[in-house]
């Protein structure tokens, strides 16, 4: 996997530079106590450091209603404005459990009925991921869910003074490449600071399930 240096006096500048790409979605406050995805207005207003989302990402993905066609009886059936389907976006700030939760719904939406309005938005929605720090109630380590290899296009990891880059798809190289007076190669010493991460994030983590015989039991509440 390619990985990249970002320099965190870049962050809002590369975050604004992202509009290139889409329709750029980041967390942001809904008031004093909720965060929310929501659509970019100033960068000053972007979220960096939070827990969860009142709403998770799958939102941009999957709605509670979706009209899958309309029909008049003059005018007979029409089916949705692919336009709003196709549009694309970029969704900034995504922690690892909810890419991993993503990852899922692709299997769930692409068995024996494939869902093609799930995968318009999907094959449109450019993911940029971002470390996060466990609260009390976080348990994505127990799940495995806490670090993720796949499902994102570019994935930031704070180091210190810098973001670590984990480059994930073509599109995310086309980013790092749109950008790249912002980016350096990384060298040993920041591959040390990431494993240091990695490691120490583990132990932040208050919290543990015990997931034996989960998914029997699951099965037979069900």
């Amino acid at each position: 996997m390619v990985t990249k240096l970002l320099p965190k006096r870049h962050t809002r500048q590369f975050i604004d530079q992202l509009r290139e790409f889409g329709e750029v979605h980041v967390p942001t406050m809904k008031d004093e106590r909720a965060v929310v995805f929501a659509p970019l207005r100033d960068v000053k207003d972007v979220v960096l450091h939070y827990q969860t989302t009142i709403i998770p990402p799958k939102k941009y993905f999957y709605d509670p209603q979706q009209v899958i066609l309309s029909f008049t009886p003059d005018g007979g059936y029409k089916l949705p404005d692919e336009a709003e389907l196709n549009k694309k976006v970029v969704l900034f700030g995504v922690h690892s459990c909810d890419i991993a939760a993503i990852q899922i719904l692709d299997m769930v939406f692409s068995g024996t009925f494939y869902d093609t309005f799930y995968f318009s938005r999907r094959k449109n929605t450019a993911i940029i991921g971002i470390s996060c720090i466990p609260d009390a109630y976080c348990f994505c380590s127990s799940m495995g869910t806490d670090f993720v290899e796949t499902g994102f296009d570019l994935f930031l990891t704070d180091i210190g003074a810098n973001w670590f880059v984990r480059v994930g798809s073509a599109l995310g190289d086309n980013i790092v490449r749109a950008n790249e007076q912002m980016f350096s190669n990384t060298e040993p010493k920041d591959v040390l600071a990431f494993k240091d991460h990695a490691n120490h994030f583990k132990s932040l983590f208050k919290r543990e399930l015990d997931l034996t015989a989960l998914a029997p039991i699951i099965e037979l509440e069900y």
